[in-house]
């Protein structure tokens, strides 16, 4: 307000700044982080903002599902002293300092977290950081699918890899153990098969022999037919006799047959 020298109001001095799109931008931005908002929230990963004191400043819906707690009771709560079982807490939480140091970039990386009911839920997750002006990190923006259930798919699955496995060396062996089995009966029915062979071959040849040494000593009688002609074997048995003399002594041959 402007007075005059008695102090009387005068006039009103002011001045006026056109933010038309200031106003714009600021409306801009409100539609474009509602619009993000939704994706988050309907997105089947999980989003979670952690900021460099460890708290949980963003979740979405599907995080909040998983996690089995409402977005109020999440956010603020310390990521790895919340949800981050022990044994894991150390490896974590070094990566993530490391990150916030800037010293490396968020990697991919599987870990467990647990849940209100007290599961436990195997996240893949993947990250990037979330940086001020001067390009400080302050934050640390990851997104996470749940694949407990396609690691326990693959739990059954090498296990039941590894039993078939199991099996088929068992059945190899059965097989390699029968086929001996038949191999060693088929050569033991061959060497039979063979003896026989010989012994009929053997028996053969013998027969031959006799028939010959018969013709023989018949051809000897024929040919010298004065006297008779005995053939004794090794046992002193007579197993042949002839000769033209036989009628002389009042015998026949089929007297000794």
């Amino acid at each position: 307000p402007v007075f005059d020298k008695d102090g009387n109001f005068e006039a009103l001095e002011g001045f006026i700044t056109d933010v038309t799109e200031e106003k714009k931008v600021a409306s801009e931005l409100a539609k474009e982080k509602e619009l993000l908002e939704k994706y988050i929230n309907t997105s089947a990963s999980i989003f979670v903002v952690i900021n460099r004191e460890q708290n949980i400043e963003l979740i979405n819906q599907r995080g909040c599902d998983i996690l089995g707690w409402s977005r109020n009771e999440i956010v603020n709560k310390n990521w790895f002293e919340t949800f981050i079982p022990k044994e894991e807490k150390r490896k974590i939480t070094s990566v993530f300092n490391q990150v916030m140091k800037g010293t490396i970039e968020p990697p991919d990386l599987e870990n467990v977290i647990i849940t209100k009911s007290k599961k436990r839920k195997l996240i893949q997750w993947r990250g990037t950081t979330l940086k001020d002006d001067t390009g400080k990190v302050i934050a640390l923006l990851i997104s996470g699918v749940d694949i407990t259930e396609q690691h326990n798919v693959n739990k059954e699955l090498d296990k039941s890899k590894k039993q078939l496995e199991q099996y088929a060396r068992e059945l190899e062996e059965r097989v390699a153990e029968r086929t001996k089995e038949v191999r060693d009966t088929v050569q033991k029915l061959v060497e039979a098969n063979l003896s026989l062979e010989d012994q009929v071959l053997t028996t053969k040849a013998a027969e031959k022999r006799a028939l010959e040494s018969q013709t023989l000593i018949a051809s000897v009688a024929k040919n010298f037919p004065k006297g008779v002609i005995m053939v004794f074997n090794t046992d002193m048995e007579l197993v042949m006799i002839d000769g033209e003399e036989l009628n002389k002594l009042g015998l026949e041959k089929s007297d000794f047959e």
